[in-house]
């Protein structure tokens, strides 16, 4: 006698077949069907990669500069940390100018 027969499923149950569904065609596939094979996208894909490669150069170098910073302020050096803040202003103007240029480009 099998261990399922002694606790009350003498018999396997039927597993249920799923069907499965044809997958929905891409945007891409359904915007080809309509303006046919070749899509223009303009310069939106060279600008974003130039984009993401800025962007991760901007956030490293913000976090080496406030680690320098708390270097200086952790050494006594306060003036000197209060100086490059304000040297940094103008990267943080650069930033803010960067991202209202690269909103009308696309």
């Amino acid at each position: 006698m099998k261990y399922r027969d002694m606790i009350g499923f003498s018999k396997k149950q039927p597993k249920k077949k799923v069907v499965k569904e044809e997958p929905k065609p891409s945007v891409t596939d359904i915007l080809k069907e309509q303006f046919g094979d070749k899509i223009n996208e303009g310069p939106a894909g060279d600008y974003e990669m130039a984009a993401v490669k800025l962007s991760k150069s901007y956030h490293k170098f913000m976090d080496d500069y406030m680690k320098f910073e708390r270097l200086l302020i952790n050494k006594g050096l306060k003036p000197q940390a209060r100086q490059l803040d304000k040297a940094y202003k103008g990267v943080e103007k650069f930033w803010k100018f960067y991202h209202k240029m690269l909103d009308k480009l696309q």
